[in-house]
């Protein structure tokens, strides 16, 4: 098959996915602008909301489809929300990630696809919107914050009503997605599919600070359909840097300016002799080092 072909097949794809998430995040940023809204959001700061963690769960659902698509005036009346507002950081619109994903393609060595890329990334923003969330009604609970009958156990009931309440023969597609394409050597990829909340408790334990990133970005450079055989993997890995400085909220990488302002015995220190170098480095310790 040639790549205009596959191209064409994978834009049919994106569409697919895209426009589904497009339309819910029309219709949810209308209900986060809406009265409604706003009057729960002054109840659960008043403490007076009964269910709080359901409520604090269900505006997470909601949230999901808006980390792609969001205006400013979104973002504004998302801040109003009663989450951890490093839940913010994550809203990353599509067209940005777009964007870097053609920039990766143009360079002529490797073919990305948009459709792949658009689910994994799709999850890997909202898992880690599913991480500040937790930590926050954690937080809340050891502050005393939350009515004592309200503790995180609660998010598990939430978590097994919702279970239950799916038809048994029925699957998310996202669930078919990576079942069917995350590596099998990664233990939490099948949970993930199976028990989301589970994926999470056994996430928030994990010693691999990482495993979010390369559980859903790695396969993104795995992936990717050479073009030109002769590609050095330093060159793919450097290519994927600013995609995933985009992406990756929670640790330092560095821009070309940054780097080349550090110390030299900094510099010598890591080893990062060019910009180059730490680009494609840093990338590869980032994701493609074990689980």
């Amino acid at each position: 098959m040639t790549l205009s072909k596959i191209n064409e097949i994978d834009n049919l794809e994106l569409a697919k996915i895209i426009t589904p998430i497009q339309k819910k995040a029309i219709k949810n940023s209308a209900y986060f602008r809406s009265e409604i809204f706003n009057d729960l959001c002054i109840k659960f700061l008043q403490k007076t909301i009964v269910g709080t963690p359901d409520f604090v769960l269900s505006i997470r659902k909601r949230i999901k489809p808006i980390l792609f698509f969001h205006s400013q005036e979104d973002i504004k009346y998302l801040k109003k929300i009663p989450l951890n507002k490093k839940c913010l950081r994550w809203f990353i619109p599509w067209d940005s990630i777009k964007k870097e994903i053609e920039l990766i393609n143009n360079e002529g060595l490797v073919y990305m696809s948009y459709s792949y890329a658009a689910l994994a990334i799709y999850e890997y923003l909202d898992s880690k919107v599913w991480i500040d969330v937790v930590n926050h009604l954690i937080i809340l609970k050891k502050r005393n914050l939350l009515p004592t009958n309200l503790a995180i156990n609660e998010i598990n009931a939430h978590i097994k009503r919702n279970k239950y309440a799916r038809k048994s023969n029925t699957k998310n597609v996202n669930d078919i997605f990576f079942n069917n394409n995350l590596h099998v050597q990664y233990p939490l990829a099948e949970l993930y599919a199976i028990d989301k909340f589970t994926f999470l408790k056994k996430l928030l334990q994990s010693p691999d600070d990482r495993a979010l990133e390369k559980l859903f970005l790695a396969d993104l450079i795995r992936k990717t359909i050479k073009i030109n055989d002769k590609v050095k993997e330093t060159d793919i890995l450097r290519l994927f840097f600013p995609l995933f400085k985009l992406l990756i909220k929670d640790c330092t990488l560095y821009s070309k300016e940054e780097f080349e302002n550090l110390a030299d015995d900094q510099v010598g220190k890591d080893g990062y002799k060019t910009y180059p170098v730490y680009q494609a480095r840093r990338v590869k310790s980032l994701l493609l080092s074990p689980m």
